[in-house]
């Protein structure tokens, strides 16, 4: 079982993660109804929409690292999977990864260009606030992404590249 705060709420949304057992691999059911293709264990988890796997949410750990992956919507057309909760899963993933031993000192991330539904909003929001005169560093916490990890903890930005064809790489720390 996974301790946590990531919603459920029977008939409406979410997904019963605190009832779970570890590992897990198999189907369950959203609050939504919908199924849930779930695979969980000490250093990997893979949670995506078994029928529309564009919707999905992972999460991997190496060393002191992490990587996450959020597709909880549909950015083109602003549709929303009523089961998975970005923000939530972040937050979840990594005290799930902490209470297997882990000790997770930078979360990574790495962003691309693109106009299909594998683009990342994270890149977009990031060259916006470069154009509107934001140092990449401001720019890279003024995303999603960097909303989201600065208020887990993770406040400094290094490493920061930028690589033609449209791809940013960086790692978002704990304070030393």
């Amino acid at each position: 079982m996974v301790e946590g705060n990531y919603p459920y709420i029977s008939g409406k949304c979410g997904i019963p993660l605190e009832n779970i057992g570890v590992p897990f691999r198999g189907n369950i059911c959203g609050g939504s109804g919908r199924r849930i293709f779930c695979s969980i264990d000490s250093d990997n988890i893979v949670i995506l929409d078994a029928t529309e796997q564009k919707f999905r949410l992972s999460a991997s750990v190496n060393t002191e690292s992490v990587t996450v992956a959020v597709r909880s919507r549909d950015w083109k057309n602003g549709e929303r999977h009523p089961d998975l909760f970005g923000k939530k899963f972040v937050a979840w993933a990594l005290r799930y990864f902490e209470s297997q031993g882990h000790f997770i000192g930078k979360f990574k991330s790495e962003w691309f260009q693109g106009d299909d539904i594998y683009s990342n909003i994270n890149y977009v929001s990031y060259r916006e606030g470069i154009e509107s005169g934001l140092d990449p560093i401001q720019a890279a916490k003024n995303t999603w992404t960097g909303k989201t990890v600065v208020e887990l903890g993770f406040t400094e930005v290094a490493d920061l590249r930028e690589y033609s064809g449209g791809r940013v790489t960086l790692n978002f720390q704990r304070p030393s």
